[in-house]
Order: C-alpha cells, then structure tokens, then sequence
C-alpha cells in the first residue's frame, strides 16, 4: 500500500514516540466499505488525514458526515486533521 507523506509522517512519528496499538485503514463497520486512515481500536479512536483536495468535493464532504456521524454514533471517537497541519502533541494526549 502506497502512504501519502502525512500518513508516512504520522507513522514515523508514532515510530520515534514509542506509539503503539494503531492499525492503518483500520475498517471500523464491517457492513460498510468505511476505513479510516489510522484507528486505535483498543481506545476506539479513528484518525483521518485529509488534505484539501478531498474538501472541495461537495460528494466527499457529504459521504464523510455520514461516514464519522455513524462513528461517534457507535462509540468511536473520531480526530480529522489537514495534511499540513498533524497536531502531534494533542494526538499524544488523546491516545494516552
């Protein structure tokens, strides 16, 4: 599987941080084809990377408000984060 560079750099992060317990494309709803980018199953936590190509996509936008509602709905706590801007420090506090 190909990695773009913010979910490459998430990884080595996590790497340097000692950071484990995370899947990638982590299907969460086995009745649907929905994956986020990185799950922590064990806390029920989803991470998602997106960069603004994906927003300027009114289908994009409209199937990922399903897609996260769903989630949270579930009991998944659900942590969207641009590509520029993977706020380390308060992804460490989420998942401690």
């Amino acid at each position: 599987m190909k990695l773009t560079p913010p979910e490459q750099k998430f990884i080595d992060w996590c790497k340097l941080e000692n950071i484990t317990g995370y899947e990638m494309q982590y299907k969460y709803e086995p009745s649907r084809r929905w994956k986020a980018d990185f799950a922590f199953p064990e806390k029920k936590i989803l991470i998602e990377i997106n960069g603004i190509d994906h927003f300027s996509n009114w289908t994009n936008i409209k199937n990922d408000a399903e897609k996260w509602n769903h989630a949270q709905k579930n009991g998944w706590k659900v942590f969207l984060f641009p590509t520029n801007y993977l706020f380390f420090e308060q992804i460490k506090e989420l998942i401690k």
